[in-house]
């Protein structure tokens, strides 16, 4: 026992030894390794090596894309040892593992080396204090990291660089954090790129320990810095990293912030000095905490400028207003909420996503005061659509108190001066308490802690996607420039053209912008902006947009903007040639889904602008030109109509779709039921309780012996007794189902004899094997006669067709012994009907 385990150690320990043995490797991949993808979406793994064993004679390298063989590559040696191989791999969700194998002449072949989980895609590094890392509830994430990678270290080793080694993202626990795994898992949600994430933040760690660079040695393993840059080094990234994420304030803060900017800049320098300049650097605004210092507004302000400061290559997002938040740090829940939204700026910014609108942070871009230094105008980015948050009233166990949005802007730092705000497209207009004239305004606190909660749960600025503006620190509040106040309109009917005009009264403006609505079609929107040089505009709107036309104009200028001029009036005729049609459903069955669908006539140039409207049971929330429709009541009739909107013009179609009610159909057979011997069976389906939309009508019947047809009649002729029975009418209709029987009774030949006939047979009895005559009288005619003989029960044993004499032979000598019913005819008349008895 003893000497087979030490042949299984062998095996596994001494083999590998002599694969080694074999050659030597200079380049070799790492188990689980990244490799960044270039410009191609790929990656080649090289993998460089010399054979030092003069056996062998080739090598072979063997790449598999989630364990199937992609690409084989061999190399023969001749003048040299050394050979190198690199297949490539794609960056994409699938995993590939390398083996490569040495051969000797004899054939014989060795595993040299094997490698797997490698995976191709992009690399970020992010860096900053704790909340860079996002621990919280970190324990309870259901991170999917296959196609996640970070490498790095374990925790408080000694030897870092013997200690080095590619890891699942969520490996060594905490290495990436809850901020890089959620970011991760939403952008690879819509890019299927893998990702390398390597994170050097250090929790508590100020900034000028963050930006702490030995110029001599960059990777001095000694500082955060070292470190992180050691770690893309070693994994080969070094001009390959793509993004880099900075999360850090809250160390100063809480200390000093005092040589914030410049600490800062130094930092700034030494990542682009380190990642060059491709790399975007994405900075996030911290929050407000629970206590800290009375300036620290200056250092958020500062990071709320950095667009600015450095404006290529940086992107900032606010993060006041996350759910989640204690005061210092996040909960799971406010992590992967700040790792979604830095994620959408990262899908637009590298991968060209197109969802762009309202995903950045509002900016404060200038606040203005009117003359009447009763309101501030707080201007933000043009395509922003802001949201002014009502009062909150909230309750943490120790009674309901309220925030509101007003209380925390502070004009000239004062509180109580704002009375209420509301929101108008990317402006905030603030109402103040008194008038009086402002030098500059601040948005939210430097700190917050109250009896009511540990931290700020009041309510924050908003965009239309719930992106929380950036708290903003004395900005200076300028001076309103003097509104256009003689705005005048000239409707043009021939030329469809309505010409503006107005006069300036600043040489401070730089531009001028000018809006326009339809009065009962569409709100103020701009149309141009124009240098302020001019005074004149001539507008000619879109066919679809004639009516009563009004226009304003705002004066702008770099600092400041003027409040909106007087409103300008121009009508142009409209000229409706608008209309709509409904087609599809009209008669349901139960259960069934309503469809309709809408079609547009006559709409004007551009007809993207046709605004469609439904009304009608279940029609609430239908758009386009589609309507669907389920769950409609039994027996319901359901009215819809469709609206087709266009500027000034309407058009209006309605339909009726009606559901039938629960099933009405049924059935009686009609028709003789007791038939004489040989005769005809003539039932028919008298049906009722048929509904329009159920489709059409079918019958079919079923009888004694196999008997099958279909329709809404029977007829059988030559009955006979055997024929005799039940005979059933199953009617469809749809889903409905009506059915009815009918007792059929073809009587024995017994009951129908008829021996008065004008024909007269004999002899009656008749010896077997002895004819039997027929003696017809002269109105029996000469055509021929049809001869039909049963037995009592109804079976028939001969049918004969004869020529008619005065006396004429049947043939009947082949009928055994016993009862029969014979029956002659011609063609309009019964001549025999009678028993017959074989002796």
């Amino acid at each position: 026992m003893r000497s087979v385990y030490s042949l299984l150690v062998c095996l596994f320990i001494c083999l590998p030894l002599a694969a080694q043995s074999l050659v030597t490797f200079q380049t070799l991949p790492r188990d689980l390794q990244l490799y960044a993808r270039d410009g191609a979406n790929q990656a080649a793994v090289v993998i460089e090596g010399t054979a030092t064993d003069n056996s062998l004679v080739r090598v072979a390298c063997l790449l598999n894309r989630n364990g199937q063989v992609t690409q084989q590559q061999r190399f023969t040696f001749s003048n040299t040892r050394m050979f190198r191989f690199a297949p490539t791999i794609v960056a994409e969700l699938a995993e590939y593992g390398i083996r490569l194998y040495g051969y000797r002449a004899t054939g014989d072949s060795v595993l040299l080396a094997e490698r797997k989980r490698l995976l191709c895609g992009d690399v970020f590094v992010i860096y900053g204090q704790s909340n860079a890392i996002g621990l919280g509830g970190l324990d309870q994430s259901k991170i999917d990291d296959q196609y996640m990678r970070q490498c790095g270290y374990p925790f408080g080793v000694a030897d870092i660089p013997g200690s080095m080694q590619w890891y699942p993202a969520s490996q060594p626990y905490g290495a990436v954090g809850a901020f890089g795994l959620y970011m991760a898992e939403a952008i690879m949600a819509v890019t299927k790129i893998p990702l390398c994430l390597i994170n050097g933040s250090e929790g508590g760690a100020s900034l000028n320990q963050l930006a702490d660079r030995n110029a001599a040695n960059t990777t001095d393993l000694t500082t955060f810095y070292g470190r992180m840059l050691y770690r893309t080094r070693w994994a080969g990234y070094q001009g390959k990293v793509r993004a880099l994420f900075y999360k850090q304030g809250e160390a100063e803060a809480g200390s000093s912030v005092a040589g914030y900017p410049a600490s800062f800049d130094r930092l700034y320098r030494f990542l682009r000095q380190d990642y060059g300049n491709e790399p975007r650097l994405y900075v996030s605004q911290i929050n407000i905490m629970a206590a800290g210092q009375a300036n620290v507004g200056e250092l958020r302000d500062f990071q709320r400028r950095l667009t600015s400061i450095y404006p290529v290559g940086v992107e900032n997002i606010a993060t006041v207003g996350t759910p989640g938040y204690d005061g210092i740090h996040y909960s799971l829940e406010g992590n992967r909420q700040i790792a979604r939204e830095q994620a959408r700026q990262v899908l637009r910014d590298i991968y060209g996503q197109s969802d762009t609108l309202q995903i950045n942070s509002p900016n404060i871009r200038k606040v203005v005061q009117n003359s009447r230094n009763d309101t501030l105008t707080l201007v933000f980015e043009p395509d922003m659509q802001l949201v002014w948050a009502a009062d909150s009233v909230l309750d943490h166990g120790n009674g309901q108190y309220t925030r509101k949005l007003a209380d925390v802007f502070y004009p000239d730092g004062q509180t109580g001066r704002v009375s209420a705000g509301r929101a108008t497209g990317n402006r905030i207009q603030l109402a103040l308490r008194q008038p009086a004239p402002v030098q500059a305004l601040t948005y939210l606190p430097p700190y917050f802690s109250d009896k009511q909660n540990g931290f700020y749960d009041g309510p924050v600025l908003k965009n239309s996607r719930g992106m929380r503006a950036f708290s903003f620190d004395n900005v200076a509040v300028v001076r309103a420039l003097p509104a256009i106040t003689n705005l005048a309109a000239t409707a043009n009917a021939t030329t469809r053209e309505i010409a503006l005009s107005w006069t300036l009264s600043t040489t401070a403006a730089s531009e001028v912008v000018l809006e326009r609505a339809v009065i009962g079609v569409s709100p103020f929107a701009i149309i141009a902006t124009l240098p302020a040089t001019t005074n004149t505009y001539r507008d000619r709107p879109p066919l679809s947009l004639l009516g009563q036309h009004q226009y304003r104009v705002r004066v702008i200028s770099r600092e400041s903007e003027s409040g909106l001029s007087n409103v300008a009036e121009g009508r142009l005729p409209v000229v409706c040639t608008l209309a709509v049609s409904l087609s599809g459903s009209s008669t349901l069955a139960v259960g069934a889904t309503a469809s309709l669908s809408a079609s547009v006539m006559g709409a004007l140039p551009p007809t993207n602008t046709v605004a469609l409207r439904w009304s009608g049971p279940g029609s609430s929330s239908a758009v386009g030109s589609s309507l669907i429709v389920n769950g409609l009541a039994a027996g319901s009739t359901n009215v819809y109509a469709v609206t087709a909107t266009q500027g000034a013009c309407s058009a209006t179609a309605t339909s009726t779709v009606t559901v039938q009610g629960a099933c009405t159909l049924s059935v009686v057979i009609a028709g003789a039921q007791t038939i004489p011997f040989g005769g005809t069976l003539s039932l028919s389906a008298v049906v009722s309780g048929t509904q329009v939309g159920l489709g059409p009508v079918t019958s079919r019947w079923s009888g004694p012996a196999g008997y099958t047809a279909s329709g809404t009649t029977l007829t059988q002729a030559g009955l006979t007794p055997g024929l005799s029975g039940t005979y059933s009418l199953t009617v469809e209709q749809g889903r409905c189902t009506a059915g009815a029987v009918a007792a059929v009774e073809i009587q024995l030949p017994l009951a129908v004899e008829e021996p008065d006939g004008p024909g007269r047979i004999g002899p009656n009895p008749v010896r077997a094997g002895q004819p039997l005559w027929l003696q017809t009288a002269g109105n029996a005619g000469t055509g021929p006669l049809s001869l039909t003989v049963w037995t009592l029960a109804g079976q028939r044993v001969m049918s004969r067709t004869i020529r008619p004499a005065r006396q004429t032979e049947l043939p009947t000598t082949n009928l055994a012994p016993g009862l029969y019913f014979l029956d002659i005819a011609n063609g309009t008349q019964r001549l025999v009907h009678q028993r017959i008895i074989v002796e």
